[in-house]
């Protein structure tokens, strides 16, 4: 009986966290954009953290935070830096890591991060495909006014999907072309697929 009251008081515990928006997007979000949701660490299910430190702005009022990985035997080690903003997502296991950095206001790149000793291995998703093997959507991105290479969106445990998206208005004079493109990129294969345009 006693044995059954601790199972239940345990459940309820469990319960009442996930119930807790700040603690449950803490565990285990799907994207979370720092700083604006104003969640400063998410962790993974196998326990490596991702965080940001926050600076003092330089004289310009400007501001670079460093993007950290904590490993659950105390290593850290910075894998990007922000100063706009960064959307992060875990793989659903925990085992890879997106990061999507908000450069500017016409430029966005996304990482694909392995966690791992010595150090994590990072992969900038927009250099893959400018040297990759889509050639119209390379030429997209480099010719662009306004590029921007996002992910967050798992379509399996080591798939995500890769949005391309911007526009060219060169020469100008011009009319301005936007171009929607996905992708998916396989973290076992380190490779990029085609999706669709849209």
């Amino acid at each position: 009986m006693a044995r059954s009251i601790e199972r239940g008081a345990l459940a309820a515990v469990v319960a009442a966290i996930f119930a807790t928006p700040a603690l449950a997007a803490r565990i285990h979000p799907k994207v979370v954009n720092f700083p604006g949701d104003g969640v400063r660490e998410v962790v993974s299910p196998t326990g490596v953290a991702i965080y940001f430190i926050d600076q003092t702005p330089d004289g310009d009022g400007n501001s670079d935070r460093p993007i950290l990985l904590r490993y659950p035997g105390g290593r850290t080690e910075q894998i990007d830096s922000f100063g706009r903003n960064a959307d992060v997502s875990w793989s659903p296991h925990g085992d890879w890591l997106v990061v999507t950095n908000n450069l500017g206001s016409d430029v966005a790149d996304c990482r694909a991060i392995t966690p791992g000793a010595p150090k994590a291995h990072t992969q900038s998703l927009t250099s893959l495909i400018e040297g990759g093997r889509f050639p119209r959507i390379s030429a997209e991105v480099r010719n662009a006014d306004h590029a921007y290479v996002r992910c967050g969106r798992w379509l399996s445990p080591d798939g995500v999907e890769v949005r391309v998206e911007g526009n060219v208005c060169n020469p100008i004079p011009c009319r301005m072309r936007w171009f929607d493109y996905r992708l998916t990129y396989d973290f076992r294969s380190g490779r990029l697929s085609s999706g669709h345009r849209r």
